[in-house]
């Protein structure tokens, strides 16, 4: 993943297709895992249908806001962090050192973003 900042309140990201992928597959372990949508909400910050349409239009290279950012930081953090999941790295589809990694870089731009 490379990220060229845009401005201030919007980053540019070039993604290859197996980092959309995994976040593909991070989005799908989050929703069998927080499977109620106020939950999901709370923990995440987004709702099931506004988080789909999100993975949905990440392409190898898309400009993203600051909730956008901030949505795909929540559910790294999630499969990092929150969730349990059996066989992390055939299920995700990166070992979960790998995916750690994500999370900090997602968190950086996150703060960038901010401000």
């Amino acid at each position: 993943m490379e990220i060229t900042f845009v401005d201030d309140c919007q980053a540019n990201l070039e993604l290859t297709d197996l980092e959309i992928t995994i976040i593909h597959n991070v989005l799908t372990e989050v929703k069998t895992a927080l499977n109620h949508e106020p939950e999901f909400q709370t923990r995440v910050g987004s709702y099931y249908s506004d988080a789909e349409e999100l993975i949905g239009s990440l392409s190898s290279n898309c400009i993203v806001d600051l909730a956008q950012v901030t949505f795909i930081n929540n559910i790294l953090n999630e499969v990092c962090n929150g969730i349990s999941i059996k066989d992390f790295e055939t299920t995700i589809g990166i070992p979960k050192v790998e995916a750690k990694s994500y999370l900090r870089a997602f968190n950086q731009v996150m703060n960038k973003l901010r401000g």
